[in-house]
């Protein structure tokens, strides 16, 4: 059985996870991402992380630390958080916890749900402080939404963006015609990129939702939703991906594909 991983990056441990579970794997980017430069809001976060008193670090993207970091002199992120023991971090997922804690971080508020609401609810049970949030151009609104008028203060910064690759990609056809088992969809970005080059996938093909923010984006696109990972780490991923595949196709998820790909 085949599964089709479609991030444009960081494919490594869904690959790994997915292989030991005796699945084969086919990576191939549906989106892009590209660096925003914005020296002077690197900057500005790094002023803001030593500014006296608590302040929260929310890492909801891998990407956005990476593309942040880079507009950083080398280590100056770390150093800042080692010498404010004040900050407090939080983070959506296990990938976005650990690379907290390989920055500095003791403790992290983990999103067990996976969403940017949760970890928003979360935060705002708290005490009302200043909110550090590096970002790509597709923002995750439900934490300035939630948090602002809890009196908390907003500083965010855009590094990177995130698009639909304009060639349509070979796997789309597979999709189409059944030439897949499974596609892993890891965001509401994947989610509207598989729209825009197969709005039709074939009804054999499992669509993995990773959390249920993806799941919702996906349902509104009209694509159909055949598991929803609890968890976005890549062990949890595969285990629905597994289990989505032994389990009998339903029938509401049997569209007709008689018409284009999106091509």
């Amino acid at each position: 059985m085949s599964v089709l991983l479609m991030r444009p990056r960081r494919n490594e441990d869904d690959r790994a996870a997915l292989e030991d579970r005796g699945l084969q794997t086919i990576v191939e980017p549906w989106l892009e991402v590209s660096a925003v430069a914005n020296e002077a809001g690197a900057m500005r976060l790094i002023d803001l992380l030593g500014a006296a008193g608590t302040k929260w670090l929310v890492v909801t993207s891998l990407n956005a630390v990476d593309f942040w970091q880079g507009q950083l002199p080398a280590g100056l992120l770390e150093e800042t958080i080692a010498d404010n023991p004040s900050i407090r971090f939080a983070a959506i997922g296990e990938s976005t916890a650990r690379r907290a804690r390989e920055l500095g971080a003791t403790e992290v508020l983990l999103a067990e749900e996976g969403t940017s609401r949760y970890v928003a609810d979360a935060i705002a049970a708290e005490e009302p402080a200043p909110v550090i949030l590096p970002s790509g151009s597709i923002s995750m609104r439900s934490i300035p939404d939630t948090l602002v008028p809890k009196g908390f203060v907003m500083h965010e910064e855009v590094f990177y963006t995130t698009t639909v690759v304009d060639t349509p990609p070979a796997s789309a056809l597979q999709v189409h015609h059944g030439g897949l088992d499974a596609v892993v969809v890891r965001s509401p970005s994947a989610a509207r990129a598989l729209h825009q080059h197969c709005p039709k996938p074939h009804a054999s093909v499992a669509l993995i939702a990773t959390g249920p923010t993806t799941a919702r984006e996906m349902e509104r696109l009209g694509l159909p939703v055949w598991a929803t990972s609890p968890a976005s780490s890549a062990r949890a991923v595969a285990d629905t991906v597994v289990h989505a595949l032994a389990s009998p196709p339903r029938q509401d998820t049997i569209q007709d594909t008689s018409e284009g790909t999106g091509q």
